[in-house]
Order: C-alpha cells, then sequence, then structure tokens
C-alpha cells in the first residue's frame, strides 16, 4: 500500500511539473532569442505563448522588452508600454504558484516597475524633444499614468505661455489669463498684455487711448508711464488752445507733471499782456479826453500809475511763484526721502539674500570633510553672487563643483540657489555619482525649469549655467570630471593637465536629446593639486592698458602658485587679483576653488 501510495504522488508530481517546465523551456527560449538579437525567433515564440492557454505575463513582458529594444526595427516605446501594462495586469491578478514560476524567470514587481519607468521615461522624452503644444497634448491625453505626467503639464503650460507671449495678440493672452489663473505664469502673461495695451495706446499717442488704457489697466506697471504721456498730451492741446483757462484747467488736474513749471509760467505771460492791454486802453480813452496841459499831467501819472501797477503786479506773481517753489520744493524733499528709504530696503532684502546665499555654500567643516588639503577664493560683484562653489560626499565618493550662472547679482544668485538645489536632489537624494549623467540630469531640470522662448530659434543666448563637476576617490586617486563649458585643471607628477569640458552650457541651446554630456577619468599619480574655476578672474580688466587678464595668464598663475604652500595661495590669488584691477570696476563675479590630496 505505501508503494502504491508514493506511485501515486509520483506520477501526480509528474502530472504538474512537466507543463510548468515545458513553459519555462519556452519563455527562456524567447529571452534567449532577444539577447542573441534574434528579434523574430523572440517575438514568434512570445506570440505562440499568449494563443496558448498557459500564463501570459512572462510573454508580455518579453513582448515589452522586444519592442524597447533599440536594435529592433519594430522599435515602438508606445507597443511596449502596452505590453508592460498587461504584464503588470497579469502579475497582479497570478495565484502562489504562478508567481513562483515566474520568480524562477526573474520576472516580479521590481522587474516590471523597472522596465515601464524606462518605458514611461522614454515616452516623455520623445514628447518633449518634439517642444510642441501638440505633442504635449497628446502625450498627456494618450499616458495619463505617465510618471513625468506632472512635468509634462508644466512643460506644456510653459509652452503655451511662450506661443502666446510670441502671438502678441491682448485676445491671445487673455484667454490664457482666464484658463490659467492664480498662476505664476498667469500674472507673467498679465504683465505682457499690459505691456502690449500700453505700447498701442502710446504708438496712438491721443488722450483718448491712454485714458482709455489708464482706466482699464490701473494695475499695470507701465501706469505711470502712461501717466507721464497723457499729462504731456494734455500740456500739448493746452498751449495750443493758449488760453489763461486752458493754462489753469492743465495745473489744477495735473499738478505733478513735469511741465507744470512751464504751464505756469506760460499762464502768467498771457495774464501779464492781458493786463498791459487793459492799461493801454484806458490809457488811450484818457489821452482823448484831456487837453494838452491834461494830457500831459495825466499821462505822467497814467505812467507813473501803470508802473506801479506793474510792479505791484509782478510783485504779486513773484510772491506766488515763490510759494509754489517753496511747494515743490518740499515735495521734491518728500520724494527723496521715499526713494532713500527704498533704497535702504532694497539694499536690506539684497544683504539678506547674501545671508541666505551663504548660508546654501559649503561651510568650513564641508571644505575639511574633502580629502587633504581646500581653499575657496570667492568674490562676488556684487552682494550676491552668479558663481557658486558645491561639495558632497557619498560613500567612497567625494564631490566638488565649480558653477557660473548666467548673470550676476540677484538674478545670478536666483539661478545659483536653483543650481545648488538640484545637485543636491541628484546626488544626496537620488544617489547618481556619474558626473556626465549628473550634468545630463541637470541640464534637463534647468531646462524645463527656467522660463526660455524656445519657440525664437535665433536666441542662442539662455536662462543656465557653466558648470566644472569632479568627484574624486581618495583611495583608488582616481578623478572622474564632467563639465559644461568650464575646465578643469590638475597637476601630479606627471605635470599640469588641462581638461576640456563641453561645449554646451547646462540650459543652452543644447537640446534634451543630444550627445550626452561625457565623463572622463583620470588617475593621479603622486599628490594631486586640483583648480576648478569660473571666468570671472579671467576676463577682469586692469594692468597699465586696461585689458582683459585672459586664461592663459590664469593658467601660468595658477601653474606658479602650485609649488607653493597650499594655505596661502588663496591670498596670493587675491592680492594678484586687487593688483590687476587696480581702480577699474570688478565686471563679474570670481569664484576659484583648490584641491591638494
Amino acid at each position: 500500500m505505501k508503494i502504491r501510495a508514493t506511485l501515486l504522488l509520483f506520477f501526480a508530481f509528474l502530472s504538474i511539473s512537466l507543463p510548468a517546465q515545458l513553459f519555462l523551456s519556452e519563455v527562456e527560449k524567447g529571452f534567449k532569442a532577444l539577447d542573441k538579437n534574434e528579434f523574430d525567433k523572440a517575438q514568434n515564440i512570445f506570440r505562440e505563448i499568449l494563443a496558448s492557454d498557459s500564463i501570459n505575463c512572462p510573454a508580455h513582458f518579453g513582448l515589452a522588452r522586444l519592442y524597447f529594444t533599440k536594435g529592433f526595427t519594430g522599435f515602438s516605446a508606445d507597443k511596449a508600454h502596452g505590453e508592460i501594462k498587461a504584464a503588470d495586469r497579469d502579475y497582479a491578478s497570478a495565484d502562489k504558484k504562478e508567481i513562483g514560476i515566474m520568480n524562477r524567470l526573474n520576472i516580479n514587481t521590481s522587474a516590471i516597475n523597472d522596465l515601464n519607468r524606462r518605458i514611461d521615461d522614454e515616452l516623455f522624452s520623445t514628447a518633449a524633444a518634439q517642444f510642441s503644444t501638440d505633442a504635449l497634448t497628446q502625450f498627456i491625453a494618450t499616458y495619463p499614468d505617465n510618471r513625468n505626467i506632472e512635468e509634462a503639464k508644466m512643460l506644456l503650460q510653459q509652452l503655451t505661455f511662450f506661443n502666446v507671449s510670441a502671438s502678441n495678440s491682448e485676445e491671445a493672452l487673455d484667454a490664457f489669463i482666464e484658463k490659467n489663473k492664480g498662476s505664476s505664469v498667469s500674472e507673467k502673461a498679465m504683465k505682457i498684455r499690459n505691456k502690449l495695451a500700453f505700447q498701442k495706446a502710446k504708438a496712438a499717442n491721443t488722450i483718448e487711448a491712454l485714458e482709455q488704457f489708464i482706466g482699464t489697466h490701473p494695475d499695470a506697471d507701465e501706469i505711470e508711464e502712461a501717466k507721464v504721456a497723457l499729462a504731456s498730451l494734455k500740456f500739448a492741446e493746452a498751449k495750443t488752445l493758449n488760453t489763461i483757462a486752458a493754462f489753469d484747467s492743465f495745473m489744477v488736474n495735473y499738478p505733478d507733471a513735469l511741465e507744470f513749471n512751464e504751464a505756469m509760467n506760460l499762464r502768467n505771460q498771457l495774464a501779464y499782456i492781458s493786463l498791459l492791454e487793459e492799461q493801454s486802453k484806458l490809457k488811450s480813452a484818457q489821452l482823448n479826453q484831456k487837453d494838452a496841459v491834461i494830457e500831459e499831467t495825466g499821462n505822467r501819472l497814467n505812467l507813473l500809475l501803470a508802473g506801479l501797477g506793474v510792479v505791484v503786479l509782478l510783485a504779486g506773481v513773484l510772491l506766488w511763484s515763490y510759494y509754489q517753489k517753496r511747494k515743490s520744493n518740499r515735495e521734491i524733499l518728500h520724494q527723496k526721502t521715499i526713494i532713500e528709504q527704498k533704497n535702504t530696503e532694497i539694499v536690506d532684502s539684497i544683504n539678506y539674500a547674501q545671508r541666505i546665499q551663504q548660508s546654501l555654500l559649503p561651510d568650513a567643516t564641508a571644505l575639511k570633510a574633502l580629502p587633504g588639503s581646500s581653499f575657496v577664493f570667492f568674490k562676488p560683484r556684487d552682494i550676491v553672487s552668479g558663481d557658486f562653489y558645491w561639495t558632497a560626499q557619498s560613500d567612497d565618493y567625494h564631490f566638488v563643483a565649480v558653477a557660473d550662472c548666467t548673470g550676476h547679482g540677484v538674478p545670478g544668485s536666483l539661478v545659483s540657489m536653483i543650481g545648488i538645489n538640484f545637485l543636491n536632489q541628484l546626488v544626496n537624494e537620488s544617489g547618481i555619482t556619474d558626473p556626465g549623467k549628473i550634468l545630463d540630469l541637470l541640464h534637463v531640470k534647468i531646462s524645463t525649469t527656467l522660463n526660455k522662448d524656445a519657440s525664437n530659434a535665433s536666441q542662442s543666448t539662455r536662462d543656465g549655467m557653466d558648470i566644472a563637476l569632479c568627484r574624486i576617490n581618495p583611495k583608488t586617486r582616481e578623478i572622474a570630471f564632467s563639465g559644461a563649458v568650464r575646465p578643469l585643471l590638475c597637476f601630479d607628477n606627471d605635470g599640469m593637465k588641462f581638461i576640456k569640458s563641453g561645449m554646451y552650457s547646462i540650459g543652452g541651446i543644447k537640446s534634451l536629446t543630444e550627445e550626452p554630456f561625457s565623463t572622463q577619468y583620470i588617475t593621479s599619480k603622486g599628490e594631486t593639486t586640483l583648480y576648478l574655476f569660473t571666468d570671472g578672474y579671467a576676463d577682469q580688466f586692469g594692468g597699465e592698458q586696461g585689458k582683459k587678464f585672459k586664461m592663459k595668464k590664469l593658467r601660468e598663475l595658477l601653474e606658479q602658485l602650485s609649488t607653493t604652500p597650499f594655505e596661502k595661495q588663496e591670498q596670493q590669488l587675491r592680492r594678484s587679483f586687487d593688483q590687476w584691477k587696480g581702480m577699474n570696476e570688478q565686471v563679474d563675479d570670481v569664484c576659484i576653488l583648490g584641491l591638494k590630496f
């Protein structure tokens, strides 16, 4: 009986395991054909599995891989998307036995999700690269569950804004503002709409057009300029009428106008002429009524009276002008006080922004965490800087970067804060360690975050940054470098190495699909000194002839300093810069970071 029971169990096991073994063998054949680029064979195997009464998830997963293989002539991220979604649904509904079979094929939730993420990224990258509202709208409608859907919506909104802005149409801008109420892009569109309305009113150069603009756009940035233009037209109208009433009306309605004093002078001249005409008429009437003697006496008296009247009138005019002048002086003094207060507030705000920016830059503790010795020569042109330096550490890797953002002062500092934040996200949060990959992703983030009129192909200057990024492994002495316009200067036992960077800026004219930023590897020999720097030092005007310092001279200076005590190099760089600049203004932010290990 025991033997019989054992045989029954054995045959039952064969009846269950043999079909599973045959199924595993077929799926593995399909995966092997796919790995060998035998695409037609792999496709036939997976389709035959789907046509049979078996587990569908592995076949859908294999077809998703096939359609997402770049070497396959039928490459289609859209078909791959459909297959991976089918695989995900089948896996979710599989029972424990089916999951066990799929685990033997290394098909699990992690593998499905990983392929799904890569397909999502390819679909979004393809739509984004077209930089077309139609392409992005179709992408959002077709793939609402894509993990990049929010980024696609933001890019669509920005691109729509660019197109509407380029149309120079108030109607198109009004429609965009109504559709995107409350957004920052809506506020920018409103400013452009107001500017177009003002330009139209200013071009019309009529009182009616300017009064209509002031009445319908009371919150426009151009409202004060419109009021000044309106006052100027009103003054011209008063001059054309050339009456005391016209000038009086202008002075009452426009007491702050630039033409106020001129209007007052013209009005007084008319009043004086009118008075003289009245006196002349009176004198003629009196001369006709008196005889020669009385006429002579009357003439003298009339002349005396006329002279006294003129003196009194002039005294009155001068006194009135004096009080008006005092009133104007008080107003000017009041405006001067307001301007000084605003300037103080602006400087205080920029000083506060400087403290915020300095808090984001690496402090002394972060610099000491770098291998060996380091220094930073950091000299903003204004209070805040468009240049910045950055450090991070991930396991055995130490990262160090120096960047030059578009512009300087407050605009440059805002871009620098965005750059620091994105670098921290990519390295500290996402754990990306390859410098070239970091710059690729940084380029995408900067390009899709900052506002650019990408529809204007002739516009070659865009907001972004030039950057030099190093990854250092002090144990293996390997240096991995990637740069956007900014190079790396390296000194070791083999002498000086000038490592060139990529020709495109981060966030610049380089498209999202062009050749990625490359990573260069250097194995240092012996004690090594690295210099990362922006172009501010080389572009400074000075010297006896007031010329630029230039890159060649900077390289020679750093080569000379590389043999001096490291702790004194920052002082010598600063002294050399100040001596070269002399009495000239600093033209750009300056940042040089040195590292010896």
